[in-house]
């Protein structure tokens, strides 16, 4: 009797509770190429491309955040600003790109009586594909948009 009970009692088969269902296999990710790192294949996208985010709300001034990338993978941080904008882009048919982002942003909110604060993110994330010069509304929440845009960035002659 007693090895049938430690037997139970291994399997987890006495206490339901301990018994845990097994975890589904995790699909491997593929490396995160970081062009520049040593060691990472160095990716070009053929030229140099600006991305731009727009980000409005009624009561604050504009936000721009902009980045010029000859590489697919972008990212963009306003630390006084409290915003981030990353992620990747890749050409799609002729003309266009896909780009794959992610926006950050805190939002100051009044929190009881003193001219107190808080701060709450807020994030997004998504897929478009845009022919150069396009714009596109890629969210609006709680009053705030962002449009996401798209155009060739030569160089500036001194």
């Amino acid at each position: 009797m007693k090895a049938i009970v430690f037997a139970i009692a291994a399997t987890g088969l006495l206490n339901p509770a301990s018994a845990q269902p097994a975890a589904p296999p995790q699909q491997p990710r593929p490396p995160r190429v970081v062009p520049g790192e040593p060691g990472s294949p160095r990716e070009t996208l053929g030229g140099n491309y600006r991305l731009t985010l727009a980000m409005t709300q009624p009561s604050e001034e504009p936000l721009e955040l902009s980045v010029v990338t000859e590489s697919p993978v972008f990212m963009t941080s306003l630390g006084d600003k409290l915003a981030t904008f990353e992620g990747t882009v890749r050409p799609a048919d002729p003309g266009s790109f896909t780009i794959s982002y992610r926006v950050g942003w805190r939002t100051k909110i009044p929190s009881g009586t003193n001219n107190n604060f808080e701060y709450r993110d807020s994030l997004t994330s998504g897929s478009v594909t845009l022919k150069l010069g396009e714009t596109i509304e890629i969210f609006k929440a709680g009053g705030r948009a962002g449009e996401l845009s798209i155009s060739a960035a030569g160089a500036k002659a001194k």
